[in-house]
């Protein structure tokens, strides 16, 4: 782990110190907590027979992330020293993703 702590947390609407992501920002979280919660929240299986839906561009979605991590004080370098080549860790997880969602899809067809 980068040992890097961020002062932001997702928290309730109740909340008078949030920045624009909707984090509390008189909390921490660590940067894995960080990538596993932009992770859960912006990786979505493809959507079926081409229709437009959730982004599958990995380089993209790295973009995203970077920009993201920076609005609580985290750089590429930060994320990359956690996870290793973002890029290719985001392409890993939507692989996956698709493949599950695959999966479930052809077990409620037949």
């Amino acid at each position: 782990m980068s040992g890097l702590l961020i002062t932001a947390r997702y928290s309730s609407s109740r909340c008078s110190d949030k920045n624009e992501l909707g984090w509390d920002t008189n909390m921490t979280v660590d940067t894995r907590k960080f990538i596993d919660f932009w992770m859960e929240n912006s990786l979505h299986a493809a959507e079926p027979y081409g229709a437009a839906g959730a982004e599958q561009v990995a380089s993209k979605l790295a973009s995203r992330c970077i920009a993201a991590a920076a609005t609580q004080g985290l750089t590429k370098a930060d994320l990359e020293a956690e996870v290793g080549d973002l890029e290719t860790v985001i392409q890993a997880r939507l692989v996956s993703i698709n493949l599950l969602e695959h999966e479930r899809r052809r077990r409620l067809s037949g």
